[in-house]
């Protein structure tokens, strides 16, 4: 399937990028991969869901967006463990796209501010040093705590949540304190996939 794309081989115009246009500051935040269909088709245009590397470059360096929140850490397992090896960047672009973004040179003239650790949403929602632009990739490689081991679904309380991630309401309020910043209003997408 096509992410923001029609059968004319055309691209669809998304009512976040509508209200970009118009002069709203813009955010995505959601509890799985950034570049999942959802968040994707909000603000990239692909004839492919599955072009994550291209999704994730339009994401980071074709939009106006002021905020990106969401999984895919490419050092870090569904269990919040960081990895040692075998990185996974599925979710946020090829290794040099990912390299940029920690470095803070992502997104050009205008760069990313970049946040990880549970500290830094923390900070954030608490309105502390709020940066223009925020890119916040939690430490989980594709949702905040739907794959954590044992059997969720079943019984969720039984399984430990994973601690090494904000909660979807942090990683909003951080985001509200962004957006909030433009006196022309913001359109934010919140997804708990």
């Amino acid at each position: 399937t096509a992410v923001a794309w029609t059968d004319f081989n055309m691209p669809v115009l998304s009512i976040l990028r509508h209200a970009m246009a118009r002069g709203r500051s813009g955010g995505l935040v959601t509890s799985v991969a950034l570049t999942h269909s959802t968040p994707a088709a909000f603000v990239a245009h692909n004839v492919s869901r599955k072009a994550g590397d291209a999704i994730a470059l339009e994401m980071l360096t074709n939009t106006a967006l002021r905020v990106l929140m969401g999984c895919g850490h490419p050092g870090y397992d569904d269990h919040g463990a960081a990895k040692d090896s075998g990185f996974d960047y599925t979710y946020v672009g090829s290794p040099a796209m990912w390299n940029s973004r920690t470095a803070g040179t992502a997104g050009g003239p205008n760069p990313w501010s970049y946040i990880a650790s549970p500290a830094q949403f923390d900070q954030l929602a608490a309105g502390a040093s709020i940066p223009n632009r925020v890119c916040g990739v939690a430490r989980a490689i594709s949702t905040l705590q739907a794959n954590r081991p044992g059997n969720v679904l079943a019984d969720p309380f039984a399984v430990p949540p994973n601690t090494n991630v904000p909660s979807l309401a942090t990683m909003v309020r951080g985001a509200l304190n962004v957006l909030n910043q433009d006196s022309d209003g913001f359109f934010l997408v919140v997804e708990g996939g």
